[in-house]
């Protein structure tokens, strides 16, 4: 047995207008909060960098890169550099204006970071045995490791080491 279908009369419609018309706004809300809000709560802490930084992720489809950028920012916040130029944020947008929103983007931008002359700073100090102990800034913030008196310089390599960088980031940012 083939049931006919219901005609749709002017206030049916006008339901569905209404209801589709809803959906629409809740979509359109939903992905602002889920694609602007990192952006603003990173830049009331870190200033306009993090807008360009923004506009480079949704230029590339990969808004929710800012919290592992943020978290790289944070973990370097109060090293002494020369200019802001050396810092994380600053270097991590250069990378980004030169990335294509491609299918490689990911990888690229992992290999570029991990380069970065930023995982040459070094900080360390020493514990009452007298050994060295040296700042990881993937697991710390410089600013709660100078705490104790901490000695600065820039080496050769990278640290953590490069692979360990590298998957440090493919899990933020494919998180």
């Amino acid at each position: 047995m083939v049931r006919r279908a219901k005609r749709l009369n002017k206030s049916d419609i006008d339901i569905l207008y209404l209801l589709v018309n809803l959906m629409l706004r809740i979509h359109i809300i939903l992905t602002y909060h889920r694609l602007y809000q990192p952006y603003k709560k990173a830049n009331k802490k870190m200033g306009n960098i993090f807008k360009s930084i923004f506009s480079e992720l949704d230029r590339i489809n990969h808004p929710s890169w800012i919290n592992a950028i943020e978290i790289l920012e944070n973990n370097f916040d109060g090293y002494p550099v020369d200019d802001d130029s050396q810092k994380p944020a600053a270097a991590i947008l250069e990378i980004l204006k030169n990335l294509a929103p491609d299918d490689s983007v990911e990888d690229r931008f992992i290999y570029r970071v991990k380069q970065l002359d930023c995982f040459t700073y070094r900080s360390f100090h020493t514990d009452k045995d007298n050994n060295a102990v040296y700042w990881n800034p993937l697991k710390e913030k410089y600013m709660d490791f100078s705490e104790k008196r901490s000695i600065q310089y820039q080496a050769d390599m990278e640290y953590p080491a490069t692979d360990i960088i590298s998957k440090w980031l493919k899990r933020r940012i494919t998180a």
